[in-house]
């Protein structure tokens, strides 16, 4: 099951990830294909939108676009947890 949340975050991270480079000028291209340059790319953006060092920035990228996988893991491991107790008790 740990393996399985492990995949699903870095899937869901990836995603987030490159979703947002498609959604970045220009619209609809991958101008950056490695997921390290995107994060780059995208702390390059904030150091220049809001004024903060580069390894901030950098951190702050990786926060923001990891929070999201973070909380749909949680969820999941919330829901699998649920009815691993409500099956454990029925065959009794």
């Amino acid at each position: 099951m740990l393996l399985f949340k492990l995949i699903l975050f870095v899937g869901i991270f990836l995603g987030l990830t490159y979703g947002i480079e498609f959604l970045m000028p220009p619209f609809g291209q991958l101008y950056y294909v490695d997921p390290l340059e995107i994060l780059l790319s995208l702390s390059q953006t904030l150091t220049y939108k809001i004024g903060v060092s580069k390894n901030l920035a950098m951190g702050l990228t990786v926060l923001l676009i990891g929070i999201i996988p973070l909380i749909c893991v949680i969820l999941l491991s919330k829901v699998t947890k649920k009815r691993r107790k409500q099956t454990k008790y029925k065959f009794k």
